[in-house]
């Protein structure tokens, strides 16, 4: 439930945030001090990009740089210059955090001092700045379609769920197992026709033309006969 609260103020999908949230928790989950901690966390640099103007290419790319840097508990290298580039927002929060410049900052990213707990600090430290400036954006076409996406995931949630245990149960087991036997026998019997009609076709056609003859020769003589008697009134 908290992930799609995150997801619909994010105005994201629940898949990407269930996604940051779940990487970010598995990589750097010992940076959090609860799962609300890092719930709160990915929402508010989902917000970032977004007021940075990241697209979602850029936005997957910096969360995995981010992911990676709070695993290994600094920022710094490759995971630095992509936040840099893709995530001005976090920059500038981080250099305000440390009162750095962004010069000071790549030296402190060099030297590996700009810390999980520095960009965690930082992101906290930012989040009313980034909520206001959040809410003054204007609401897209594909903020609307994730909101609906994620109004009917979250409705049919527990019917999936519900699907998704009675597949693990033996009587699925035994319904798959039957229907497949069902779908073997019928494509056995089919293959079954089609082979015997292939191997009978002068049969078929001896036993069935006769027949096609006649009845042919009945409709004529009942064409004919109508034919006759409209012609005779």
């Amino acid at each position: 439930m908290q992930d799609f609260s995150a997801a619909k103020r994010a105005r994201g999908s629940y898949e990407d945030m269930a996604g940051v949230i779940g990487r970010m928790g598995t990589l750097a989950g010992d940076a959090f001090r609860s799962n609300d901690e890092l719930i709160a966390f990915s929402e508010l640099m989902q917000k970032s990009f977004r007021v940075g103007g990241s697209g979602t290419m850029e936005q997957q790319a910096g969360m995995y740089q981010l992911s990676q840097a709070m695993a290994a508990g600094k920022l710094q290298g490759d995971e630095f210059r992509s936040i840099m580039e893709n995530a001005p927002m976090l920059a500038q929060a981080i250099a305000k955090f440390t009162e750095k410049s962004k010069g000071e900052l790549k030296q402190m990213s060099a030297e590996g001092t700009i810390t999980a707990d520095i960009i965690k600090g930082a992101m906290f430290a930012a989040a009313d700045d980034i909520n206001s400036k959040f809410a003054t954006m204007p609401r897209t076409f594909g903020d609307i379609w994730n909101e609906v996406k994620n109004s009917a995931l979250q409705s049919f949630g527990p019917l999936i769920e519900t699907i998704n245990q009675s597949m693990q149960s033996e009587n699925f087991d035994r319904l798959l197992n039957g229907l497949t036997i069902g779908l073997q026998m019928l494509a056995s019997g089919a293959s079954w026709a089609f082979s015997f009609i292939l191997n009978h076709l002068d049969l078929i056609r001896n036993f069935w033309l006769p027949w096609a003859l006649l009845l042919s020769r009945l409709q004529l003589n009942g064409w004919f006969r109508g034919s006759l008697r409209h012609g005779l009134y």
